[in-house]
């Protein structure tokens, strides 16, 4: 009767097979394996994604910094015979020639008020130094000629840029532009910058700084 039950129910051999445990262990580590993989992958899509992104919005800064820094060279100067001073879709020629009569005492008007841009830039708190002038004539630089700006100019505010011509990539983020008048009023900076309350979130910060051609011409 024993080696009858001995024979229906044969003892485990140790060598035939994985035991139960083992099979749970070896799922566990290929769990692991694959989901480590997965983040790898997403964590390597995130960073390939804001790469694209980051260029996205430094190009954008390129064009719009391009264009203010052109608009500071060429603000108060004349047409000369190379037409270096207006901003052009194709740039600044290498020539600017600013107005004379500006500087002449004897002109209209515009010299007395280009003087007293001049002379307010002792004036911490002046609102009319030659800087301030530039960026609220770079405002309105669609009505002397100019092609527009890529962003609108607000001073003093900050103003959130467009991304609409940015590729999908950058198009999730939010990028801003300050412009500040530096003391004494010959220059300003002009400050790109992320937040990183928004969502999502790339951080970025980068300061420029436009130097007014014509105060070099002030009395």
């Amino acid at each position: 009767m024993d080696v009858a039950r001995a024979h229906q129910n044969p003892p485990l051999d140790p060598d035939s097979g994985f035991s139960l445990i083992e099979l749970i262990v070896a799922a566990v580590i290929i769990f692991t394996v694959i989901t480590g993989s997965i983040e790898l992958t997403l964590r390597s899509l995130k960073t390939f994604n804001q790469g694209v992104a980051r260029e996205a919005l430094e190009s954008l800064i390129s064009d719009d910094i391009g264009w203010l820094r052109a608009y500071s060279k060429s603000w108060h100067c004349q047409v000369g015979p190379y037409e270096g001073c207006k901003v052009k879709t194709k740039g600044l020629a290498s020539a600017i020639n600013y107005r004379p009569e500006i500087y002449d005492p004897s002109s209209s008007s515009a010299y007395q008020d280009f003087r007293s841009y001049c002379l307010n830039r002792s004036e911490s708190t002046s609102t009319e130094t030659p800087a301030h002038q530039m960026l609220y004539d770079a405002a309105a630089s669609d009505a002397d000629g100019n092609y527009d700006p890529p962003n609108p100019i607000v001073y003093p505010d900050e103003l959130k840029l467009n991304l609409a011509r940015a590729p999908k990539a950058a198009q999730s983020y939010s990028l801003y532009r300050t412009l500040l008048v530096d003391p004494g009023g010959n220059s300003v900076t002009v400050r790109y910058f992320t937040k990183p309350s928004d969502q999502p979130t790339l951080p970025l910060n980068k300061i420029d700084k436009l130097f007014v051609e014509a105060t070099a011409w002030c009395p």
